[in-house]
Formats: structure tokens, C-alpha cells, sequence
């Protein structure tokens, strides 16, 4: 904005000397009338042959004021340099290169309330922002090291980002809240190291310098358990989604490697005996040795609610399952939908 035309009101004064159509600077009656520095436009005239500036009177750029001198350039704005005699009169002119200069600046011109922008809006100055309310009750501002989206600056409200029912709400003491349908995705892992030994359950090893292992061996009758507590942040009923991670031990066979999780939710009082729910993961292809795999279940562990127990069967079925070599789990990754960033409220 600091490179638009100064303006100033009833910026109007007289030639104290005559001027012919080559000098760029002249005299005035009294320049401080006048803005106190340039760049502005001005229109110089004779008011006893004509009362109003015209098309042709000519225009001048001052580009400097010192006392009543002004530094100008001549003839702007398709207008004709000429003599002019003292007394003649002296008008600051606000013509269209200042409204084109604002536009230029803002990036569109705003004829009416509700129109948009499609140019950036530049404040390239720390501390300067945008403020909302009577009295200043939001601002989005930089202070010269964080970006600042305040909802108190006088009031006393949350700020709320999303949609008008459903939004993350920040409180004015930063707790978080998630309102309506908003929702986060979190995740729990449960590693080879949380596997229930029991009978004919898979031989736990190390697998690796950083990768303990549950081993399955090829074509028997091998499981092992896991067991988890439902969130309680989970949203109701939601479904769990499954990713497993395992590795081939030799590596270059071609086959089918079926992974089944038989699942169970219950809660105190309950029978655990129940047969479950089973998902089904089949690759086909050829396994190379020592590579993390990961296997997404089509499946999910549907219907769970926090506080739940989550009992869970990982089996290798033997019938569908060809590759005809020991397969190693490394971990299992359940995918939830929360309502709440944490906690029971």
C-alpha cells in the first residue's frame, strides 16, 4: 500500500511564479494543502478561463515536496506539457492509475461486500493479521515465529475448524474436542511379543537383530493368541480393520500363504468359549526371504465397544495355504475410528 498515490482533502492551492513547458519543479501558494510527500497527480489550470480542470489541462506526477517547491513530471496521463502563469490554479487530481495502483496491490478489485478474491492477500509484516468481531474477538495472525488463529483475543469462544455441526473444537484452555461426526483414525499394534503361548501354538524366536517372531511351520496345525482392550475413544459398533505383517523364511517359493484371524469381542460375565468370527487373508505369488510383508484383511473386526476384550485366534489354514514353507508373523496392525482424542469424555 505504500507505493500507492499520496491523497489529501481540498488539496487545492495556486502557481506563485510562472512556469514554461520544460521545468520540473515549480512554486506553489501553499504546498501544505498538498499530500507532504509524492508520489500524487496533480492538474494545473487557468480558473478564469474555465472553472473545472478539463481532458486537456495538463496533469503532473509530483514526485517530491520541499516547503512550497514541487518536484514533477511533466505531462502525465496523455496530457501536453505548456507554459502556465502565476496564479493559475493548483489541484491535487485523483484519477484512474490510483484505483488501477489498488488493484494491482490487492489483486482484484472489491466493487461490492461478498465479492471474492482470487489473488493472494499479502501481509508482509510480523504482528499483522486479520481481526473478526466488534472489538476484536478473533484474529489469524504471525507474530515473527507462529502462526496465531486466536478465537480470544476480547471474547471468550472456542475455535472450532470444520464443518458447522461436526468440527475439531480447540478451548480457550487447549483441551481438544472432536463435535458431532468428526472423527480421527488411530491404531494399535500388537507385535509378536504380545502372543499368548498355549497347546499347538507357533514357536516364538528371534528373527533378527530387532524382530522377535511367532513361526509357523508348513502344512501343521500351528496358532497363537493375542488379546486386546478396546479403546474406549472408539466409536461404537465401528469396525476394527486388520493389517499383518510377516515374513518368508527361505525365500523364491511360489504359493498360496493363508493368514485366518478367528476373533471374539466379550466383556465381563461373558462366555469365552464362543467359536468366534474368522477373516481370511490369501496371497498368491512368489515370496522372497527376509522381506516384511504386509497383508491387508478384505475383513474387519466388526462390531466392537470400548472396554471390550478382543480375543484373537492367528492361524495359517493348511488346506488353502501351498507355499510349502515356514512362515514367520511379526505383528499385527488394527486400524480404529475414534470420536474422542482421548479419554472417556
Amino acid at each position: 500500500m505504500s507505493d500507492l498515490h499520496k491523497t489529501a482533502d481540498n488539496a487545492v492551492t495556486t502557481l506563485d511564479g510562472a512556469i514554461n513547458y520544460l521545468v520540473t519543479t515549480l512554486d506553489v501558494a501553499d504546498a501544505s494543502v498538498l499530500p507532504a510527500t509524492g508520489d500524487f497527480p496533480i492538474v494545473v489550470w487557468d480558473a478564469d478561463d474555465h472553472a473545472a480542470p478539463t481532458s486537456t489541462d495538463e496533469q503532473m506526477l509530483v514526485t517530491g515536496v520541499s516547503g512550497d517547491t514541487l518536484t514533477v513530471t511533466r505531462g502525465i496521463q496523455n496530457t501536453t506539457p505548456v507554459g502556465h502563469s502565476d496564479g493559475e490554479t493548483v489541484s491535487e487530481k485523483v484519477c484512474k492509475e490510483l484505483f488501477d495502483q489498488i488493484e494491482t496491490v490487492m489483486g482484484e478489485r472489491v466493487e461490492v461486500a461478498g465479492d471474492s478474491m482470487t489473488g493472494a492477500l499479502n501481509m508482509d509484516t510480523d504482528a499483522a493479521g486479520v481481526t473478526f468481531g466488534d472489538g476484536q474477538d478473533a484474529s489469524i495472525k504471525y507474530d515473527g515465529s507462529n502462526l496465531l488463529i486466536k478465537s480470544d483475543d476480547v471474547g471468550s469462544g472456542e475455535t472450532r475448524i470444520g464443518a458447522a455441526a461436526n468440527y475439531l473444537a480447540i478451548e480457550t484452555d487447549g483441551t481438544l474436542r472432536l463435535v458431532g461426526t468428526a472423527r480421527v483414525t488411530k491404531e494399535i499394534s500388537l507385535p509378536a511379543e504380545n502372543v499368548h503361548a498355549g497347546v499347538g501354538t507357533a514357536g516364538i524366536s528371534m528373527y533378527a537383530p530387532l524382530a522377535s517372531t511367532v513361526d509357523f511351520a508348513t502344512n501343521a496345525d500351528e496358532h497363537c493368541h493375542l488379546r486386546f482392550v478396546v479403546p474406549s475413544d472408539i466409536v461404537t459398533g465401528s469396525d476394527i480393520a486388520v493389517e499383518l505383517l510377516w515374513a518368508h523364511v527361505t525365500g523364491g517359493q511360489t504359493g498360496n500363504v493363508c493368514w485366518n484371524i478367528t476373533y471374539n469381542f466379550v466383556v465381563p460375565g461373558e462366555d469365552i468359549t464362543a467359536a468366534g468370527t474368522t477373516i481370511t487373508k490369501t496371497t498368491a505369488g512368489t515370496h522372497p526371504a527376509n522381506i516384511l510383508q504386509s497383508e491387508a484383511f478384505a475383513g474387519v473386526l466388526s462390531g466392537s465397544v470400548g472396554g471390550d476384550k478382543c480375543l484373537i485366534k492367528l492361524w495359517r489354514d493348511v488346506s488353502e495355504d501351498d507355499l510349502g514353507e515356514d512362515a514367520r508373523f511379526l505383528a499385527l496392525h488394527l486400524r480404529y475410528t475414534a470420536d474422542k482424542l482421548g479419554g472417556d469424555t
